[in-house]
C-alpha cells in the first residue's frame, strides 16, 4: 500500500499546479506572507499594477523591512515564482537584511539588465533568474560571506563550495571555481561554445539543459561526475568527449542525458578512462564494469560486449533502429521512453534471452509470451500473453485504432502509458488483469470497448486521457480504484456494471460526471 501511496504522490505531484492562497497583507505593490506569527515575512508575489512608474525607471528595490499596521516586519526573501514575468523591471537592488531568493522568483523579467546582491544574502535559487536573456551584469557584495561574484564573472558563486550557481549574458567562469552548479546555465540561447576552466570537478544536473544553440563544449581534465540531463535540450551540440577522470556519470533521474539532442554525432569517452567507455565505435557511454550503455543518441549503436541498457539512456533521442546483441541480457524499458522516431526492432537469433520473430518489430522473452518493449513499427503476434510493464511507454503506436489480439491475458503497468496517437481502444474479453497507469495520459484517447474478466480498474489506469468521454465498464469488475479515470475533462457519461461494489475516493476526480457518481454511494 505504502508503495502504491507513493506512487500516486508522484504522479499526482507532476499534474497539479500549485497556487499560494490569499497574502496576509499587501503594501506597494507587495503581497507579503508573515512566518510564523511575525515578525518576519517573505514576498511572495508582485501586484506591478499597483506600483507606480517611477519604481520601475531606475532600480527596483526589494526591501529589507515593511511597516503595517503600526507594526516592523523583517523581510526574509522573496518566495519562489514572487516576481515572475514582471516585464517592468530592469534594475534590481536588494536591501541588505534579506537573506534568500526563491525558485523562479524573478524568472523569465526578459527586461531585466543588472542585478545587485547584498551581504546579507546567504542563498539564492538557480533558477531565480531563470529566462531573464538580457540580464548582463550580476554584483555581490564584497564583504557577503556566503556568495560572491569574484573576478567580475557577472554570475553568483556559493563561496563555501567554490560553486557558480547563477549565470548571465555576460557570465565568465573564474578559473577557481570547482563546480558548476545545477540549472546554472540552463536555457542560455546565447551560448555556442563553452570551455569549461582546469580545476572544475563537477558539473551539476541539468547545467546547459535547454542551451539550445551550444555547438561545442570541453571539458576539463579535473572533472569527475557528471549530473543528469545535463545537456538535455542542446539541439545544436555536436560531439562530445568525455575526459579521463571523470568517475561518476547520474543517469537514471528521469532525464535522458542527450534528450533532444538532435545534431549529436560523436561521443567519445577518453581510452585512459577506468570508468566508462565507449567501446568499438558506438557513439554512446557504457559504464565498463558493468557493460552497461548509459546515455546514448540517435547513431549510437548496440555493439556487441554490452549485457545491460540503462535507466532513460535513450529517452527523448531520435534514435530510429534498434538491434539487440547476442550478449545483451537485459535492460530498462524506460531507457526507449519519448523516442517517437523508434520504428524497427530487431535481436540476434542467438540471444539466450530475447527474440523478435516474424520482422514484428518487437522484443519478446524467450521462456514466456510476454512482450517486453515495442515501438511505432510494431505488430503484436497473436499468440502473445503479456504487454510488459512499460512496453510502449512515451511511443507512439502504428495503429490509430488498438485492437489488442484475442488470446492476450494481461496488461501490465504503464504499458500503452503517453502513446500520444491511440483514438480507440479494443480490449478482448481474454484480458483478465490491467496494472496501474496502463493507458494514463493518452491524450488522444476517446473510445475504449472493455470486455472480459477483469475485476478491478486499477489506479490511475486512465488518468489523464482528456478526450475519453464515454465509457461502457463490463459486468465482472467490482472495484474503481483511485483516480482510474482522474482529470478525464471530457468523461460526461459511465456505464456502470451490476457487479461494481466499489467506487474509490478521487477515482473520477476532475471528470464532469464526478458528482454524478457521488450518488450512487459506493465508496
Amino acid at each position: 500500500m505504502k508503495h502504491r501511496l507513493l506512487i500516486l504522490l508522484v504522479y499526482m505531484l507532476g499534474t497539479v499546479t500549485f497556487v499560494y492562497g490569499n497574502p496576509d497583507f499587501i503594501k506597494g505593490g507587495f503581497a507579503y506572507d508573515i512566518l510564523h506569527g511575525g515578525p518576519f515575512v517573505i514576498i511572495s508575489r508582485a501586484y506591478t499594477s499597483g506600483m507606480s512608474e517611477e519604481i520601475f525607471r531606475e532600480e527596483f528595490c526589494i526591501p529589507s523591512s515593511v511597516e503595517y499596521q503600526g507594526r516592523t516586519y523583517k523581510v526574509k526573501g522573496v518566495g519562489d515564482d514572487g516576481f515572475s514575468g514582471c516585464t517592468e523591471i530592469r534594475n534590481l537592488v536588494v536591501d541588505d537584511g534579506v537573506e534568500f531568493i526563491g525558485k523562479n522568483a524573478f524568472a523569465n523579467c526578459v527586461n531585466l539588465l543588472s542585478v545587485e546582491i547584498p551581504s546579507s544574502i546567504c542563498a539564492v535559487d538557480g533558477a531565480a533568474f531563470w529566462g531573464c536573456r538580457n540580464l548582463e551584469t550580476i554584483k555581490v557584495a564584497s564583504n557577503n560571506a556566503c556568495l560572491d561574484s569574484r573576478d567580475n564573472c557577472n554570475g553568483i558563486i556559493n563561496s563555501e563550495l567554490d560553486e557558480l550557481v547563477v549565470t548571465c549574458v555576460g557570465t565568465t567562469i573564474p578559473s577557481t571555481v570547482k563546480s558548476i552548479g545545477q540549472s546554472a546555465f540552463n536555457n542560455r540561447s546565447d551560448i555556442c561554445e563553452v570551455v569549461i576552466p582546469e580545476g572544475v570537478r563537477k558539473i551539476d544536473g541539468f547545467a546547459f539543459s535547454g542551451c539550445i544553440n551550444l555547438k561545442h563544449i570541453a571539458f576539463p581534465s579535473s572533472l569527475e561526475v557528471i549530473g543528469e540531463g545535463v545537456f538535455s535540450g542542446c539541439k545544436s551540440l555536436k560531439s562530445l568527449y568525455i575526459p579521463r577522470n571523470v568517475r561518476k556519470i547520474e543517469s537514471d533521474g528521469g532525464v535522458g542525458m542527450f534528450a533532444g539532442c538532435d545534431s549529436l554525432e560523436t561521443v567519445v569517452v577518453d581510452k585512459g578512462n577506468p570508468f566508462y567507455d565507449s567501446r568499438k565505435g558506438c557513439n554512446a557511454i557504457v559504464e565498463t564494469e558493468s557493460s552497461k550503455l548509459i546515455a546514448g543518441c540517435a547513431i549510437s549503436k548496440l555493439v556487441e560486449s554490452l549485457k545491460d541498457i540503462g535507466e532513460y539512456a535513450f529517452a527523448g533521442t531520435g534514435i530510429r533502429e534498434i538491434h539487440i546483441p547476442q550478449s545483451m541480457t537485459g535492460f530498462a524499458v524506460n531507457a526507449f521512453c519519448d523516442c517517437d522516431a523508434l520504428s524497427r526492432l530487431t535481436v540476434h537469433k542467438d540471444n539466450p534471452l530475447y527474440c523478435s520473430p516474424n520482422a514484428c518489430n518487437a522484443v519478446i522473452r524467450k521462456d514466456s509470451a510476454i512482450l517486453v518493449l515495442g515501438c511505432v513499427g510494431t505488430v503484436i503476434p497473436e499468440w502473445i500473453k503479456v504487454i510488459g510493464e512499460n512496453a510502449f511507454l512515451g511511443r507512439p503506436i502504428a495503429k490509430y485504432i488498438l485492437d489488442l489480439p484475442v488470446g492476450l491475458e494481461e496488461i501490465r503497468s504503464g504499458a500503452f502509458c503517453l502513446c500520444d496517437n491511440i483514438f480507440e481502444l479494443i480490449i478482448p474479453s481474454s484480458v483478465t488483469s490491467i496494472g496501474m497507469s496502463a493507458f494514463s495520459r493518452c491524450p488522444k484517447l476517446a473510445v475504449v470497448r472493455m470486455s472480459g474478466l477483469v475485476k478491478e480498474l486499477e489506479e490511475l489506469l486512465f488518468a489523464d486521457c482528456s478526450n475519453l468521454s464515454v465509457i461502457d465498464i463490463p459486468e465482472g469488475v467490482s472495484v474503481i480504484r483511485w483516480f482510474a479515470f482522474h482529470g478525464c475533462s471530457k468523461l460526461n457519461h459511465v456505464i456502470f456494471p451490476s457487479s461494481l461494489t466499489l467506487i474509490e475516493d478521487g477515482a473520477f476526480s476532475g471528470c464532469p460526471c464526478e458528482e454524478d457518481i457521488k450518488k450512487l454511494n459506493l465508496h
